[in-house]
């Protein structure tokens, strides 16, 4: 006579069953828009605009390009919403990189000092999924 067997099974792991865990820790986006760019006392000019980032979630960085370790950069807010790449101020230089997961718009904000004056960089861009 056969005896039947019952398994428990808590119930945290159909919560992980049903969800990839990789989806959410790595994200790839190119992004396209427009920018204005203005050089010191010079009118401002409107340029075409592209980013392609990868955002690591678990290492808590950022990076452009090929991802060498002089174009990765910590991220400064994983978990603020929207999320913030960059937000520094420091040393003449301010940079604010902000990426709306849900709606795809990337914000790049940027003013550092350089030998014709002080260069403001203002972008917005939409984003969509890529591979780096």
């Amino acid at each position: 006579m056969m005896t039947k067997s019952h398994f428990f099974i808590p119930p945290v792991i159909f919560l992980f069953a049903s969800t990839p865990l990789c989806a959410a820790q790595t994200i790839v986006e190119e992004c396209r828009g427009t920018e204005t760019v203005k050089i010191g006392s010079a009118e401002p000019k409107s340029v075409p605009y592209s980013l392609t980032f990868k955002a690591d979630l678990v290492a808590n960085t950022y990076c452009y390009g090929y991802c060498t370790k002089e174009q990765t950069y910590s991220i400064a807010d994983a978990k603020s919403v929207p999320m913030k790449l960059a937000d520094l101020e420091r040393d003449g230089q301010e940079r604010h990189l902000i990426f709306d997961r849900v709606s795809g718009k990337l914000t790049d904000y940027q003013v550092f000092g350089a030998g014709l004056g002080t260069v403001t960089r203002s972008a917005t861009a939409v984003c969509k999924p890529s591979r780096l």
